[in-house]
């Protein structure tokens, strides 16, 4: 069976998907790129709650930074799940 969320966030090359481990409205995400020809399929953002701040951090792949260490850029924190859902999916394009 299909749900709802996989139908709203698969558009064939890109799909997000709940970690199946917790409770969907708890869940964090993992934005999917699909597999090519010179590839596997690839994560390449995700939401995660962050308890300190209670909200959820969107963040996606980008190029090293030394400065601060890390090969991801955090795009945002949303008090709901579904903003940072529909956030992440709009960021598919821009990683």
């Amino acid at each position: 069976m299909v749900t709802d969320m996989e139908n709203k966030f698969n558009d064939g090359d890109y799909r997000i998907e709940l970690n199946p481990n917790y409770e969907a409205k708890k869940a964090n995400a993992f934005l999917i790129k699909k597999a090519t020809f010179e590839s596997d399929e690839k994560c390449i953002g995700s939401i995660d709650f962050e308890n300190l701040r209670k909200k959820w951090r969107v963040s996606v792949d980008d190029n090293y930074d030394p400065k601060t260490d890390s090969d991801s850029r955090i795009v945002g924190y949303f008090t709901l799940q579904d903003d940072a859902l529909n956030r992440l999916w709009l960021e598919r394009f821009n990683v």
